[in-house]
């Protein structure tokens, strides 16, 4: 009897041993990179809010401002898109639908940075842009974090 719980306490804890190694390749390899690229993300959505209050800039100082967040937005949805499709190549993450679930997320958000960045855009244009694009990012944020975290708990022992 003690040579069987022997076989199974080694079995056990092989098999929490490799649990806890695909957990920690898992959040080395796609969630950490991902996370760092949403936060990022939620700082350009703090300017944003910041530059949605009223202030005393004028438009072409409000335009240089928010076409500076923009910018910095583009890149870090072209590294988060990027992040994804290793999701997609990854043995850590499941499924391969990664880029394809959120790339309509990224581009809502990719076309209100467009519009907000428009020469043309007026006060209320900015302004009620600046708002969308602050709803954008907070719900690409929310659901790749569910997805995430969805993903990290799917390799915990039961």
């Amino acid at each position: 009897m003690s040579i069987a719980l022997g076989v199974y306490n080694l079995v056990t804890t092989k098999q929490l041993r490799s649990g806890t190694i695909t957990i920690e390749e898992l959040r080395s390899q796609v969630r950490d990179p991902i996370q760092n690229k949403l936060d990022a993300l939620l700082e350009a959505r703090t300017s944003f809010a910041t530059l949605a209050k009223p202030n005393a800039l004028k438009i072409d100082e409000l335009r240089s401002k928010v076409s500076d967040v923009v910018s910095q937005v583009e890149f870090l949805l072209l590294d988060l898109a990027g992040l994804l499709q290793l999701a997609d190549s990854s043995t850590f993450a499941t499924g391969t639908d990664w880029e394809t679930t959120f790339r309509d997320r990224c581009d809502a958000v990719q076309k209100q940075a467009d519009k907000l960045a428009e020469p043309k855009a007026t006060f209320v244009d900015i302004g009620s842009g600046l708002g969308a694009i602050v709803i954008r990012i907070e719900t690409l944020d929310r659901d790749l974090r569910k997805r995430l975290e969805a993903e990290v708990r799917r390799h915990l022992p039961d």
